[in-house]
């Protein structure tokens, strides 16, 4: 038997195929920078993130500090908050000292590697494209009545 209506089932074409290909590379290709770019500035953005939290965490400890009998100018001083030992040097958070006791330990960080030395603490991002570069630096205050300083530096964020 033969079907009187029959129905001729259509695909696309090899053309028509390549065409659609052609088209969704070349919206790829236009979208890729903007999302490379985004990278960067998510990055940057996690940088100026952390560098807030150790300005946060130094204005606390300081306030702290501040609250606390004995906190009187002196060059190093250590007292307990929260039952831990805190170290601070003219009246702000240590930094180098590398004994957990030092700005490091105001802050609770993850993808983040922390290195001490003479006096600056160093708070690596290391979800950045190249995170030596990519960095917050703390160094502590040179003196009573100084201010401690904050550094960022971002050219391999």
């Amino acid at each position: 038997m033969r079907r009187a209506d029959s129905v001729r089932v259509r695909g696309f074409t090899l053309i028509e195929l390549i065409v659609v290909i052609v088209i969704l590379g070349v919206l790829a290709a236009t979208a890729l920078p903007k999302f490379v770019s985004m990278k960067a500035e998510a990055a940057q953005a996690a940088l100026d993130g952390l560098r807030g939290s150790v300005a946060s965490a130094m204005n606390l400890a300081r306030t702290k500090c501040l609250l606390t009998t004995g906190c009187n100018g002196g060059f190093a001083m250590q007292f307990n908050h929260e039952g831990f030992p805190r170290r601070f040097v003219h009246g702000y958070p240590d930094a180098g000292d590398a004994t957990a006791n030092d700005i490091g330990s105001w802050l609770t960080l993850s993808d983040v590697t922390v290195t001490n030395a003479g006096g600056r603490t160093r708070f690596q991002l290391n979800s950045a494209s190249t995170p030596s570069t990519c960095y917050v630096e703390y160094a502590e205050a040179a003196a009573w009545g100084a201010v401690p300083t904050i550094t960022s530096v971002a050219t391999g964020c």
